[in-house]
C-alpha cells in the first residue's frame, strides 16, 4: 500500500514537472514570435551600471519604494517556508491542503490584478503603495492566532488581492520616473536588489521557526512587510511633491 501511494505521488510530481516544462516551452515560443524594433543607442548610454546606480541613489520615490520592496520580499521569503510548516503543524494536513493554500493566494492575486485596472486611484501612487504594504503586514498577523482552514483560505485570498496591485503600481511609478535610455539597466538593478532578499528571508525563517515557533515567525513576517509601508506613509521621499503621479504630464 505504501509503495503504491509513493508511486502515485511520484507520477503526480512527474506530471506537474512536465506541465511546468511545457508551459515554459510555450512561453519561449511566443517570445520568439515577438519582433522588436531596436532604437538607436542614446548618446548618454553607458556600458556599465553607473548611470543606473546614480539614478536609483538620487531619485527619492524609486529609492524609497525599492527599499520597501526589498523588505517586503524578505518577509515573503519567510512566508514560503512558513506555509508548509503551518499546513503540517497547525492544519494537520498534507500536500493537497498546501496546494489549496497556494491556489487561494494566487486566486486573490488574480482578483487584485483585475480590480486595480478597473478602479481609478486618486491618492498619490507612492502613498498608495505604502498604505497597501502596511495593510498586507497587518493581515499577515492573522496567522499568529493559528486559525483553521476556514479562516486561512479567505485570509490568503485577501493577501493576494492586496499584494498584486503593489507590483502594478510600482511598475507604473518606475515607468513614469526612469528615463528611457537607462530603463533597462535600472530595472535590472532594481530586480536584482529586490529579488535577492527573498532567498535571504527563506534562509532565515527555517532556523527561526525551529527556535521560536510559528507565532514569533508570523510577527517577524508582518514587521518586515508592514513596517516599511507605515514608514513610507510619513517619509518625505514618498511625499506628494516627489510623487510623479501627482505632477502634470
Amino acid at each position: 500500500m505504501v509503495t503504491e501511494r509513493r508511486g502515485r505521488d511520484f507520477d503526480l510530481k512527474g506530471a506537474a514537472s512536465a506541465a511546468i516544462a511545457v508551459s515554459f516551452a510555450i512561453f519561449a515560443i511566443l517570445l520568439r514570435g515577438i519582433h522588436v524594433r531596436r532604437p538607436q543607442p542614446h548618446p548618454e548610454e553607458r556600458s556599465d551600471f553607473r548611470a543606473a546606480r546614480r539614478f536609483v541613489r538620487t531619485n527619492r520615490p524609486i529609492r524609497a519604494t525599492t527599499v520597501m520592496f526589498m523588505l517586503f520580499n524578505l518577509g515573503f521569503g519567510e512566508v514560503i517556508v512558513l506555509l508548509p510548516v503551518y499546513t503540517r503543524e497547525v492544519l494537520d494536513a498534507g500536500s493537497g491542503t498546501y496546494g489549496l493554500l497556494l491556489a487561494s493566494l494566487t486566486a486573490g492575486e488574480l482578483i487584485g490584478s483585475f480590480a486595480v485596472g478597473a478602479v481609478e486611484v486618486h491618492w498619490p501612487l507612492a502613498r498608495t503603495i505604502a498604505a497597501t504594504q502596511l495593510a498586507v503586514g497587518g493581515v499577515y498577523l492573522a496567522f499568529a492566532w493559528k486559525p483553521g482552514l476556514a479562516v486561512v483560505l479567505p485570509v490568503l485570498v485577501l493577501l493576494g488581492a492586496l499584494t498584486a496591485p503593489l507590483t502594478i503600481w510600482a511598475q507604473t511609478l518606475r515607468m513614469r520616473e526612469i528615463p528611457a535610455h537607462i530603463r533597462g539597466r535600472v530595472f535590472a538593478l532594481l530586480r536584482t536588489a529586490m529579488q535577492g532578499t527573498t532567498p535571504a528571508g527563506s534562509a532565515i525563517s527555517g532556523p527561526a521557526l525551529a527556535s521560536f515557533g510559528i507565532g514569533p515567525a508570523v510577527v517577524a513576517i508582518a514587521t518586515c512587510i508592514g513596517l516599511p509601508g507605515g514608514v513610507g506613509l510619513v517619509h518625505r521621499d514618498l511625499s506628494p511633491q516627489h510623487d510623479p503621479s501627482t505632477q502634470p504630464a
